[in-house]
């Protein structure tokens, strides 16, 4: 699986931590992970990654959790999943910004 800081797709992301996560542990699941967040429904995250679910301020903060992340893979998330769900250009364009600043050269 490519590094957090190489998507610029939340969804591209969370589908490969999936997988690599399965292939690792057979026990691994959506409703796994759902727990692991404290999320109530138990495929909140093929949801996501369906795109057939947004994630707001509070479940991005459950996401980061459950992914094990640092405070600067967080950042970087937290940012990638508003770049993705910005709905105008200039909003867009905002968080491109701060997303560049994480990767690298």
């Amino acid at each position: 699986m490519r590094p957090l800081f190489d998507y610029l797709n939340f969804r591209e992301y969370l589908q490969d931590y999936y997988r690599e996560k399965k292939e690792k542990h057979s026990y691994f699941s959506f409703r796994l992970f759902s727990e692991k967040a404290g999320l109530k429904s138990p495929n909140f995250l093929q949801l996501v990654i369906k795109a057939q679910r947004k994630l707001s301020k509070d479940s991005v903060f459950k996401f980061c959790k459950a992914l094990g992340l640092n405070k600067k893979e967080a950042d970087y998330f937290e940012n990638l999943v508003f770049f993705n769900q910005s709905k105008t250009l200039e909003e867009k364009n905002h968080y491109l910004a701060l997303l560049m600043k994480y990767r690298k050269p």
